[in-house]
């Protein structure tokens, strides 16, 4: 879930300088729209502009501007940003709650340190047949918004640069304008040069760049359908880790086909 709060530019840029948060901005033919993510919170603000200029656009393009629009989020990927190599593995045993067929329990593991996932064993046990797992890197993490509006039934968007350094094809995206959600499917490409993105799932709802409206994106690491018990080892055939910057979720979305109640066990390898 993420939250969107509108602020003046004074307090924006207190947060910004307290929490060291990456500011993005837009620029309009009257006004910049300037914004920062700190989690799942996004504060913006509105400077107009005017010549000459008044107090907080000076401030904003003089010790701002030349900074801004830099990657949000450090990619989720092989372990190039190493770690300090320290192993580690974790077991745990969540519970899924009884309820009616197709119910999804969803939970998150997180470190306030960088961490890599060499990979995790998934203890599957007769009461789990039938059930599916989900597991989501970085879910709902906003990497930028869109330069231009986008139309019902659009499959390209524009978008701001740190969306295109961020995004690749694979990775799920979605739109979000603070009240409205579409989720657009995967990436299927993108252009550097144009500013575009390619995604799966058509637009559902007209969005306003001004607005702003955000893109969102996550990572699918694991999708199953449990069949037979037994464990199951996603990541054992992949040489090296996934690295994930402090205080990234790693979600796990479960959902069970049956009424029951029952127990999911599973195991993460880390180094730190």
């Amino acid at each position: 879930m993420s939250f969107n709060f509108d602020i003046d530019w004074p307090q924006l840029r207190d947060r910004i300088d307290l929490k060291e948060l990456f500011v993005q901005y837009f620029e309009h033919s009257t006004f910049y729209e300037v914004f920062a993510v700190d989690g799942p919170v996004v504060y913006s603000s509105r400077i107009p502009k005017s010549s000459p200029a008044e107090a907080d656009q000076a401030e904003f393009e003089a010790s701002y501007k030349s900074i801004a629009n830099r990657p949000i989020q450090s990619r989720i990927q092989e372990e190039f940003t190493p770690t300090n190599g320290h192993y580690q593995m974790l077991e745990f045993a969540q519970d899924i709650p009884a309820g009616s067929a197709g119910d999804v329990t969803i939970w998150t593991n997180n470190w306030p340190y960088g961490v890599a996932i060499y990979g995790a064993q998934l203890f599957v046990g007769s009461d789990n047949s039938g059930d599916e797992l989900e597991v989501r890197l970085a879910p709902e993490t906003i990497v930028g918004a869109l330069t231009a509006n986008a139309a019902v039934n659009d499959t390209v968007l524009n978008v701001s640069p740190t969306v295109l350094e961020n995004v690749n094809p694979g990775h799920h995206v979605e739109l979000w304008d603070g009240s409205t959600t579409n989720i657009l499917g995967r990436c299927l490409s993108k252009d550097i040069d144009a500013g575009q993105l390619t995604v799966e799932t058509a637009v559902q709802d007209a969005f306003s760049a001004a607005t702003p409206t955000y893109v969102r994106f996550h990572q699918c690491m694991v999708k199953m359908k449990f069949q037979e018990p037994g464990v199951r080892t996603p990541g054992a055939n992949k040489i090296g880790g996934n690295y994930l910057p402090a205080g990234t979720d790693f979600q796990w979305r479960y959902k069970n086909n049956s009424t029951s109640a029952k127990k999911f066990n599973y195991a993460l390898e880390i180094t730190y």
